[in-house]
C-alpha cells in the first residue's frame, strides 16, 4: 500500500511548470505596468502643477511691472515710456520694480532666453549725492540673451518643456473707429510702431508651456496712458 501510494505522488510536470510561469510572468508585467503608469501619471501631474504655479508667479511679477509703466522724465509731452513692444517681448519703463532704489523708475524687459522666461532690469544711473541723473532715457533694447541688467529667471527651461511668451495691446476705441463696444487689439507687424505705443492702455500676457495644455493669462490695465 505505501508502495502504491508513491507511485501515484507524480508531482507537477515540465509543461505544468511552465504554464504556471507564464501566467505569473504576465499577471507581474500587468502589475509593473500599471505602476509604471500610476507613477508617471503622479509625476506629470506633480511637474504640471509645479510650472503652473511658477506661470502664475511669473504674471504676478510682470503685472506688477507693467501696471505702473510710466517714463521717468516728466514735462508736458514725455516721450513714450514703452521703448519697444513686439508679440513676443516688451521693454519698458516703470514705477512697479523692486530694488535697491525705492520710488525710482526702473527699465524693465521681458522676454524669453535660453534659460526661460526672464525678467531684466536696469535702475536709473545715480548722482554721488544718490540722486537720479536727469534725462537718464536709455532707450536701447539689447537681446534677450545678451542683456546684463539685473536678470531674473521667472519660468525656467527643463527637459521636458519650455515657456513661450506673448503679449496682446489693446487700446480704447475711438470716434475714428467703426461702430462696436470693447476695445481694439492693436496689431504689430514686427513691432509697434510710436504712434501705436501711445494708444496702448492695456496688454495680455499669455505664458504657454508644453508641458500644458492650458496657458496662463492675465490682462493688466495700464494706470499710466502715457
Amino acid at each position: 500500500m505505501r508502495r502504491r501510494r508513491w507511485d501515484r505522488d507524480e508531482g507537477l510536470t515540465l509543461v505544468e511548470v511552465m504554464v504556471s510561469l507564464a501566467i505569473f510572468s504576465i499577471m507581474m508585467a500587468a502589475v509593473a505596468t500599471l505602476l509604471i503608469f500610476g507613477l508617471r501619471s503622479m509625476f506629470d501631474a506633480s511637474t504640471a502643477n509645479s510650472v503652473q504655479a511658477q506661470q502664475q508667479n511669473a504674471l504676478t511679477a510682470m503685472s506688477r511691472l507693467i501696471r505702473f509703466i510710466d517714463h521717468p522724465n516728466s514735462g508736458p509731452t514725455p516721450a513714450p515710456a514703452i521703448v519697444s513692444a513686439t508679440p513676443d517681448s516688451l521693454a519698458f519703463f516703470t514705477w512697479g520694480a523692486t530694488g535697491t532704489i525705492d520710488r525710482q523708475p526702473t527699465k524693465a524687459l521681458l522676454c524669453v532666453a535660453d534659460e526661460g522666461l526672464v525678467e531684466i532690469t536696469w535702475p536709473p544711473e545715480l548722482s554721488d549725492e544718490g540722486i537720479p541723473q536727469p534725462g537718464y532715457v536709455d532707450t536701447s533694447v539689447p537681446a534677450c540673451s545678451d542683456a546684463t541688467g539685473n536678470r531674473r529667471i521667472l519660468v525656467p527651461v527643463s527637459r521636458e518643456g519650455e515657456p513661450a511668451l506673448a503679449f496682446t495691446y489693446w487700446r480704447s476705441r475711438t470716434d475714428a473707429d467703426d461702430e462696436g463696444d470693447g476695445p481694439i487689439e492693436v496689431v504689430p507687424a514686427g513691432a509697434l510702431t510710436t504712434e501705436q505705443i501711445s494708444l496702448i492702455n492695456a496688454i495680455e500676457v499669455t505664458i504657454s508651456d508644453t508641458r500644458l495644455t492650458i496657458p496662463s493669462e492675465q490682462s493688466i490695465a495700464l494706470v499710466n496712458t502715457r
